[in-house]
């Protein structure tokens, strides 16, 4: 798939299409703060939006109570999906037995112990917050030392036909 491909998936449009973008008005900020706390992208959510990356970059950061406004809101945005992803893996960590009314009727799945997809998107969105920390800095006196790991696999021999 083509960049212009999955864009156009995007805004709706066909791939060698030009992009008709709608207008800056609050639908389309609270299309794109929901694309952003499902975990898009803010250049892709405001594409998604149908609004220029350069329109949603020129208001986040234009100076003032506006500019403002847009920055917190899409930090919140970002932080409520960080929220429900982090409990969302608490929950899926343990799994969840179904829960069942009066009448027997479910009224809330089971969810198996399942915590990947989350764990994934965390890592890969927010390397700083949820990456992987594993790393390893060899220092001297007068800074680190600059070093690089080879792992190399050894491909097992093959079995020898046995001599008759």
């Amino acid at each position: 798939m083509t960049p212009d491909t999955i864009l156009g998936q995007l805004t709706g449009t066909a791939e060698g299409q030009k992009r008709r973008y709608g207008r800056f008005d609050e639908e389309a900020i609270e299309k794109c703060l929901t694309a952003i706390e499902q975990g898009i992208p803010m250049v892709y959510a405001a594409l998604q939006a149908g609004i220029n990356k350069g329109t949603w970059y020129r208001h986040l950061e234009e100076d003032g109570p506006a500019g403002d406004a847009l920055r917190t809101r899409a930090e919140i945005a970002e932080a409520r999906g960080i929220s429900r992803r982090c409990a969302r893996l608490t929950l899926s960590a343990t799994g969840r037995k179904a829960q069942f009314d009066a009448a027997g009727n479910c009224t809330m799945p089971a969810i198996p112990p399942n915590p990947g997809a989350d764990k994934w998107m965390l890592a890969v969105r927010f390397p700083e917050h949820f990456g992987d920390r594993s790393k390893l800095e060899v220092s001297a006196p007068d800074g680190p030392i600059e070093h690089r790991f080879v792992i190399e696999y050894a491909k097992p021999p093959e079995d020898e036909p046995e001599d008759e």
